[in-house]
């Protein structure tokens, strides 16, 4: 089984991420976010929808959502900060191997102080004030709901395009050379647009909207049907409209921009290296609420430093598992910008702290045997990540371009191997050959090279061969790096191979190229 070991971790690049969905009242001083993360104190998994009162210091967990996996789609408070309403779908999962099954949406309003809800399958709209919802389904079309009198209308037999629902329940949708407004108890508008749509969102008081299409973002007063370009850009998805169009927020290629008029560039909201994964407008369109690593923060709408009013939670998207003393460890997940942590309940100050990854060393008193690894960020809500991990004596680690500081598109997960006799990178045009000696770059070796499993064989054929382990010595840039030198057998496999180390619990793999010259 160890071929399949040495694979997965080879191969590992990606983990579970949490959502960004997240939406606020006209003040911003209600915050509605979803979480997979504990509270403190809280023991539970499951999923929850958070409420949080920025400036009164109130967290209430407003439920817990069951069955199937899901997220929030549109949670809305009203203006005076009651939870007026909020959604959350639930689906069923899709592989692509051996078939699909089919994926459902559930579109639910609950009312978050008096427990009535409102349940449709298909996806939801909510308007920021809590009291019009719009179903949309293939099944059924599109459906308008007053959630305050219970009066349902059918707005069309079409399934509509459902970004946002202003303060009257009108939505905006995109047509054919042309942006249609929907509304109950009245006959659909259209504005003719010079170009076709493919995403559209009103604003709350029905009188403009942004849309997006032919590489072209723009602002459309749906009363005299004037078009303004704001951006020509690419792949744009329309996040949300202030006011009266005041001012728009959209995202590209996962980077989240507001623009107020045209001519005048788009600001990028956060930092460099800052990941925003959802954001909503304040009801005024003056600021910005985003959903990121870090936690829940505030923005201007015209750029500027952030700040955080919730503080995340910690998690990482792969666990320690196995460690040994005086390790050097590398985690990405998030809630680690300000994140603090202990080893057995001693304190451990991490040697870098960034958004999104946590760089640390493993204390050299450590003991060996079970030991917990706690980790959470000063001043918030949530319950810290906590770990039980074995500590052995070694724990032999094969680092990766990342570590050295590799940004994503440069084969970040590539091991650090290179020829000895010339320095040179073991790459697929430059393979390890038979007979030669080759060195990796490691980090939980502790002096046990010679008591390390070394295994070598073809990724698609479980037998093995055994390089020999000649020397590790230091790394000068990281003293808890090491260069290990092994040589290649002669009997070689060619092709991309799995280089594999075990020792006791502790079992790892990446892939090389080799050639046994044949």
């Amino acid at each position: 089984m160890r071929i399949f070991a040495f694979l997965m971790i080879a191969t590992m690049a990606v983990g579970q991420t949490q959502s960004g969905r997240l939406a606020t009242d006209w003040t911003g001083r209600v915050i509605v976010v979803e979480s997979m993360d504990p509270l403190q104190g809280d023991t539970g998994g499951l999923e929850r929808i958070l409420s949080f009162e920025d400036g009164l210091g109130r967290t209430e967990a407003a439920t817990n959502a069951t069955g199937g996996s899901g997220g929030v789609i549109g949670p809305k408070t009203n203006d005076n900060g009651d939870l007026r309403g909020y959604t959350f779908y639930r689906h069923g999962m899709c592989f692509p191997i051996g078939g699909c099954s089919r994926t459902t949406f559930e579109g639910v309003v609950r009312h978050a102080r008096d427990g009535w809800e409102v349940r449709h399958e298909g996806r939801l709209g909510l308007s920021r004030e809590g009291r019009w919802a719009v179903f949309a389904g293939a099944n059924f079309g599109t459906v308008w709901v007053d959630l305050w009198t219970g009066e349902s209308t059918v707005l069309s037999e079409r399934e509509l395009g459902v970004g946002s629902v202003a303060d009257d329940g009108s939505i905006a949708a995109p047509g054919e050379n042309e942006v249609v407004v929907y509304g109950p108890g009245r006959e659909p508008r259209r504005v003719a647009l010079p170009f076709t749509p493919r995403d559209a969102s009103i604003d709350r008081t029905g009188t403009m909207a942004a849309v997006f299409g032919e590489n072209t973002l723009a602002r459309v007063d749906l009363d005299s049907g004037v078009v303004e370009v704001l951006a020509v850009w690419d792949n744009v998805m329309i996040e949300d409209v202030g006011p009266r169009g005041g001012v728009v927020l959209f995202s590209q290629w996962g980077v989240f921009y507001t623009v107020r008029e045209a001519g005048v560039a788009p600001v990028r909201l956060g930092e460099e290296g800052q990941q925003i994964e959802g954001a909503a407008l304040l009801g005024d369109g003056a600021e910005v609420m985003a959903k990121t690593l870090d936690g829940v923060a505030r923005y201007a709408v015209d750029g500027g430093a952030g700040r955080l009013v919730i503080v995340g939670a910690t998690g990482f998207v792969a666990p320690v598992e196995v460690a040994a003393p005086g390790q050097w460890l590398r985690r990405t997940g998030w809630g680690t910008v300000a994140a603090e942590m202990t080893w057995s309940g001693r304190k451990v100050e991490p040697l870098q702290r960034a958004h999104g990854e946590l760089q640390w060393v493993v204390p050299e008193e450590t003991a060996l045997g079970a030991a917990v690894w706690e980790v959470g960020q000063p001043g918030s809500p949530f319950a810290p990540y906590r770990e039980e991990v074995e500590v052995q004596l070694a724990a032999p680690t094969f680092l990766v371009n990342a570590d050295l500081g590799q940004s994503p598109g440069t084969l970040e997960n590539m091991p650090i191997v290179r020829h000895v006799e010339d320095g040179s990178p073991v790459t697929w045009m430059n393979p390890a050959r038979s007979g030669e000696s080759i060195e990796v770059l490691m980090t939980g070796l502790n002096g046990q090279g010679a008591a390390v499993e070394w295994l070598l064989n073809r990724i698609d054929v479980d037998s093995f061969v055994y390089p020999v382990f000649e020397q590790e010595t230091v790394h000068p840039e990281n003293p808890a790096w090491r260069w290990v030198r092994l040589k290649m057998p002669e009997a070689l496999p060619s092709g991309l191979c799995s280089l594999g180390a075990v020792y006791g619990k502790s079992f790892q793999g990446v892939v090389v190229a080799v050639n046994n010259g044949n």
